[in-house]
């Protein structure tokens, strides 16, 4: 309970700041495709009534840029997204900074994803998804500024040693791949973390990103029927060893807290 005292996470029953769930396709988009995808905007303009073409911010495996496409947002009264959805270059990025359950979210992400495949799949049927990505960042706050990190964080082998003695200040990023059972399918991981100092409280930042590769690119007009099911059983794997990785380097006092626990049955 004494770590639970000196660290508390981002709110109050879960400590994801933002999820970001990705399409990537083998080969480029199109401008008319993604012209075609604009045009389908009363399709999602209740949830995601903002729309914009410009340069959109694109981010993959830790990279970021800009690059033309169709962003479309709901707007918190701050201006900025509590869910957007950006089409550009070879990928479909559906961010969530609201985020409740898992279920709820992806729900809601696949329902998208389902629409904009449906128009890319007419105006550009060769179109074939490579891989299925997700970005999940936690953020944990120390309440002390000389905090005992390891009664937030446990010594595992994606955390490298250093961090538990460096002080109020540290980064450490790491990067593996897991082969699935099947010896079919591979997952790029990559876990970022840093400790951001604030005049009160410190930020402690996790971020894990993942890229779920197909055991062969599937084509969106040829397998449309199919796709829903795929990315269901894609994307429900990376959210599995999200949490797995979660359990696997927070000490059980804030993993049970946050609902990571062995005895809790709902699915964050």
């Amino acid at each position: 309970m004494e770590g639970q005292m000196r660290f508390r996470p981002l709110n109050e029953d879960h400590a994801i700041e933002s999820v970001k769930f990705s399409v990537a396709f083998s080969a480029g988009i199109l401008g008319p495709s993604i012209m075609a995808v604009e045009q389908g905007h009363s399709l999602w303009r209740d949830s995601l009534p903002a729309r914009s073409i410009a340069d959109v911010s694109v981010e993959s495996n830790g990279r970021s840029g800009s690059a033309p496409g169709v962003l479309f947002s709901f707007l918190r009264p701050d201006g900025l997204p509590s869910w957007s959805m950006a089409v550009a270059v070879n990928r479909i990025d559906i961010e969530c900074s609201l985020y409740s359950r898992w279920e709820r979210v992806w729900a809601e992400a696949r329902g998208y994803f389902v629409k904009v495949i449906e128009i890319l799949s007419k105006s550009q049927p060769g179109l074939e998804i490579g891989a299925v990505e997700l970005t999940v960042k936690d953020v944990f706050l120390a309440t002390e500024r000389d905090y005992p990190l390891n009664q937030l964080l446990k010594p595992s082998v994606r955390l490298p040693k250093f961090i538990f003695e460096a002080g109020q200040a540290w980064h450490a990023n790491s990067g593996w791949f897991e082969v699935e059972a099947n010896g079919m399918q591979r997952t790029l991981h990559n876990l970022n973390c840093d400790a951001t100092p604030d005049d009160e409280l410190t930020v402690i930042n996790i971020s894990h990103y993942q890229q779920g590769g197909m055991t062969s690119p599937v084509n969106i007009s040829a397998n449309r029927a199919q796709l829903p099911e795929t990315l269901e059983q894609r994307m429900s794997t990376l959210h599995k060893a999200n949490k797995q990785l979660m359990v696997d380097i927070l000490k059980d006092d804030m993993a049970n807290r946050i609902g990571l626990g062995a005895a809790n049955n709902v699915d964050i």
